[in-house]
């Protein structure tokens, strides 16, 4: 699904990941990952910017991804309703 790892910064104590995601259409697209010390993680591609997951932990700490969305990015190319976006 993403191809190797093109730019990853440290910002303080939170992380900025940036790699390719190639869709099912033979585009490819910025897939950007946020993290921050608590374990929250944003996950987006630069294709109408829409947010694919965000991991957030729960009073345990335990990640559930909270967003509506498709598992397949490459769905979210052809989706008229901008799940997600």
């Amino acid at each position: 699904m993403s191809r190797s790892l093109q730019n990853e910064r440290a910002i303080g104590r939170a992380r900025v990941t940036v790699s390719q995601l190639s869709l099912d259409t033979a585009a490819e697209t910025p897939l950007v990952t946020l993290t921050n010390a608590q374990g929250l993680e944003v996950r987006f591609m630069g294709r109408g910017d829409v947010i694919l997951s965000m991991l957030v932990p729960d009073r345990d700490g335990k990640l559930a991804d909270v967003v509506l969305g498709f598992d397949d990015p490459s769905l979210h190319v052809d989706d008229r309703f901008c799940i997600g976006a």
